[in-house]
């Protein structure tokens, strides 16, 4: 076999290529070609160039092209799609943008600077980085999410055109979304399942501007799913209830104005409690409290006196025992000082048991011939 070989799938129309050791030395190297490598290619290259010791730089050269030549046959260019095996489309203008979307996000994402403003759009309170609108918005045909915007302008005017309300900005890009109240996950901020719900992911939200008068805000965040559904739910009782009057106005022949509403209380205030009044006690009573409670104190601290006398007293028997126990050890043992292939040790010729000198820990027995320690006592009690 003296050339490649290539065999084409028909079903799929993706290709792969056959080799053969006379094939691969016909392979032309390009002089003028610089190969650009990936960081896995790079990583090559350095230990090939370490494990071989090259410092000439022809030689390093060479290495490269056959790196770029094995690259090539492998095609890399041509990545194949893991579910039908087809070679991947890129959409340039599309990778441009997302390029440039991402190179205008800070690493440290609470130092993202809010200046996005569009006509009728509001940006929700909060820091950045703990703020967000729930769920995506759906394409009409069901098949996933509407894609993500790469410019805040963009997302506005496509949200406008479905009549979506919300916008918040992710690592990702501007997506539509289906949360009309905003929610407040940050740092610290836990879930039922004590989990932190990605606070690095949500950067900042917008919300569109209400023609109706609303009861809740839509740039106040709220702690939880839960409540925001349901400030949803009264809002939208509102905007029926504003559109309604409108139509009232205009069937009596009216002019209908429409003015714009002011910003809603978020959170009701509390009312203050009420403070049932206890009933006057008299002096007697008065008394009694204080003579039991005196009384009361005066037991707890005559038992807590006697628990902790009996404590020290226990604590100095324990100790008066274990000095006894360990003075009764030392003077039981009658060792004397043996040297073993130039090491001292401690021998107890009663048990023929070896210590070590410093930490007195047993090492085993003395051997028969007296020249050894062994793991078992050789001579008979």
């Amino acid at each position: 076999m003296s050339s490649i070989q290539t065999i084409t799938n028909a079903k799929n129309g993706t290709t792969r290529s056959i080799y053969s050791v006379e094939s691969i030395q016909q392979i032309p190297f390009d002089e003028s070609y610089e190969p650009k490598f990936n960081e896995q290619e790079k990583i090559i290259l350095e230990g090939l160039s370490i494990k071989f010791k090259i410092a000439d730089d022809v030689a390093q050269m060479e290495i490269e092209k056959l790196v770029h030549t094995f690259c090539v046959l492998a095609d890399r260019p041509h990545k194949k799609t893991h579910s039908t095996g087809r070679v991947k489309k890129t959409d340039t203008v599309e990778s441009a943008k997302r390029t440039a979307f991402k190179s205008r996000l800070p690493e440290d994402r609470s130092k993202y600077e809010v200046n996005e403003s569009y006509d009728g759009w509001s940006v929700v309170k909060g820091e950045v980085g703990t703020v967000y609108f729930d769920g995506r918005v759906q394409k009409p045909d069901g098949k996933g999410a509407i894609r993500y915007f790469y410019t805040f302008e963009d997302a506005c005017k496509a949200a406008e055109e479905i009549d979506c309300s919300s916008i918040t900005l992710n690592e990702s890009g501007y997506s539509l979304r289906i949360g009309q109240i905003p929610i407040a996950v940050g740092v610290g901020k836990k879930s039922k399942t004590n989990e932190i719900s990605h606070p690095e992911r949500q950067i900042m939200s917008w919300a569109k501007d209400s023609q109706y008068p609303l009861k809740y805000s839509r740039t106040e965040p709220v702690n939880d799913k839960r409540k925001a559904k349901s400030r949803e739910a009264e809002n939208a009782q509102s905007i029926i209830a504003g559109q309604l009057a409108e139509l009232r106005a205009f069937k009596a022949g009216k002019s209908v104005v429409v003015e714009k509403p002011t910003e809603p209380v978020v959170e009701e205030k509390p009312t203050e409690p009420v403070v049932e009044e206890k009933p006057k006690k008299t002096k007697k009573a008065k008394f009694d409290l204080v003579a039991a409670a005196k009384r009361t104190e005066e037991k707890a601290k005559k038992k807590a006196e006697e628990a902790a006398k009996k404590k020290a007293a226990e604590e100095a028997a324990a100790a008066e025992e274990e000095e006894d126990s360990g003075s009764e050890d030392e003077d039981s043992r009658d060792v004397e000082e043996i040297s073993i292939d130039g090491e001292d040790y401690y021998y107890d010729e009663a048990t023929n048991e070896i210590f070590d000198v410093e930490t007195s820990k047993k090492l085993g027995y003395y051997s028969t011939d007296k020249t050894k320690i062994t793991e078992e006592n050789e001579i008979e009690e």
